[in-house]
């Protein structure tokens, strides 16, 4: 089963931002971004994506103001649920259907 996490960075610039989306983009994993500062990735523990964006923080300058919080997601498809609402969400969504998995019925 793949693993997931969620990362979510706090007051990082936007150039801090494009840092960490390539980093990401570089790991070769899947990954989701539709929020200007979440990320859904595949691939690594919640402790080495925290350190990876914890690097690019760092190296920006930014390691007294930016954060960054990563969360393990449910390993088994089964336990996965979500949902979404906004703008153009049903390609937004796309990735979430088709890699992370089914949304939550209501």
């Amino acid at each position: 089963m793949s693993k997931f996490c969620m990362i979510t960075v706090d007051r990082a610039t936007p150039a801090t931002l494009d840092r960490i989306h390539g980093t990401i983009k570089e790991q070769g994993g899947a990954w989701w971004h539709h929020f200007a500062s979440t990320w859904i990735v595949q691939g690594k523990s919640s402790s080495a994506w925290r350190d990876l964006v914890k690097d690019q923080i760092k190296a920006s300058g930014e390691g007294s103001t930016a954060a960054v919080l990563v969360v393990d997601l449910p390993v088994n498809k089964g336990n996965r649920g979500w949902a979404f609402s906004g703008v153009k969400s049903e390609k937004r969504a796309s990735w979430l259907k088709s890699t992370y998995g089914p949304n939550s019925k209501d």
